[in-house]
């Protein structure tokens, strides 16, 4: 039987999406979503305490330039490497959704469209 999947309900959505995680290729992918967001939100952390650490040297040593300097350029690092971060979890969530619609379309014969 052919559904679209705009059709399923929040329920049906649900439980194929458990049966997915079951799978060899679902455990897999839900590992590496896991991890990556917890590298993810563990480098959010130390960007943010990157950041208000340049901050605190700028109040306390405003004539020692290198070490600000030094500083800044850390948390402009930091920040860097978050943002690639996040954007490959956006492009990864992307990935595990397609797997997902082509793990429906294969084995339920459900469409998207």
């Amino acid at each position: 039987m052919k559904k679209n999947y705009f059709d399923l309900t929040k329920e049906e959505i649900s439980d194929y999406t458990k049966e997915f995680k079951k799978t060899e290729g679902g455990l897999i992918i839900h590992n590496h979503r896991k991890k990556l967001l917890s590298v993810i939100i563990s480098m959010f952390f130390v960007f943010v305490f990157a950041t208000m650490l340049s901050e605190i040297a700028i109040d306390i040593a405003s004539n020692k330039e290198v070490l600000i300097v030094t500083l800044d350029y850390v948390s402009t690092f930091l920040s860097a490497i978050f943002v690639v971060l996040l954007g490959y979890l956006i492009i990864y969530n992307i990935y595990v959704e397609l797997c997902f619609l082509g793990w429906l379309k294969n084995k339920h014969k459900i469409l998207k469209w």
